[in-house]
């Protein structure tokens, strides 16, 4: 996540995968090309075959990569303000400043098994993925996302918990 406002009172942290979104729409766009193509010589059939198919991935790594987030800790409000918007809706979660005890990072391992080079047997391969997440004071209290999607990468969850938890340091001083 990105620090958008960074003062005393308020912290806004956003999420805006352009990059992703943009990807998205030109491999779409491809799609459309290919079966353009396909039509032209023929095989009306397989065009839409091909359309339905494409159109269907575009739509999948769109509802699930393609989200607009945004979060707002304010200490006027008292509140913080987890905000999602997608292609399919939008969602929003506000929660008491005064029930967040600080950030962390969440982390999920995934176990595949890869067949050897060699051909001979398999070996584990180990995926970690990491998330930036709120943890709340009541015991027992489920981990408040930030953002819906872990990143193979934990450098931008690192980034984004030092920063809520710099913020929330200020909020007793």
């Amino acid at each position: 996540m990105k620090i958008v406002t960074k003062t005393p009172e308020e912290l806004i942290l956003e999420s805006r995968p352009w990059g992703l979104g943009i990807g998205v729409i030109v491999a779409f766009l491809v799609i459309v090309f290919v079966v353009m193509n396909v039509i032209a010589q023929g095989n009306v059939m397989a065009g839409i075959a091909i359309l339905l198919i494409g159109s269907a991935v575009c739509l999948g790594i769109s509802w699930a990569f393609v989200r607009f987030e945004d979060v707002r800790f304010s200490k006027p409000d008292g509140a913080v303000q987890i905000r999602s918007r997608s292609l399919f809706g939008k969602a929003q979660n506000d929660i008491p400043l005064s029930a967040v005890q600080c950030a962390t990072i969440e982390t999920s391992i995934s176990k595949t098994q890869v067949e050897k080079k060699s051909g001979h047997g398999r070996t584990t391969k180990t995926t970690t993925t990491y998330r930036p997440s709120l943890l709340m004071l009541e015991k027992g209290a489920a981990k408040v996302p930030l953002v819906a999607v872990y990143n193979s990468n934990d450098k931008p969850a690192k980034e984004t918990v030092n920063a809520v938890n710099q913020w929330l340091a200020q909020r007793s001083a």
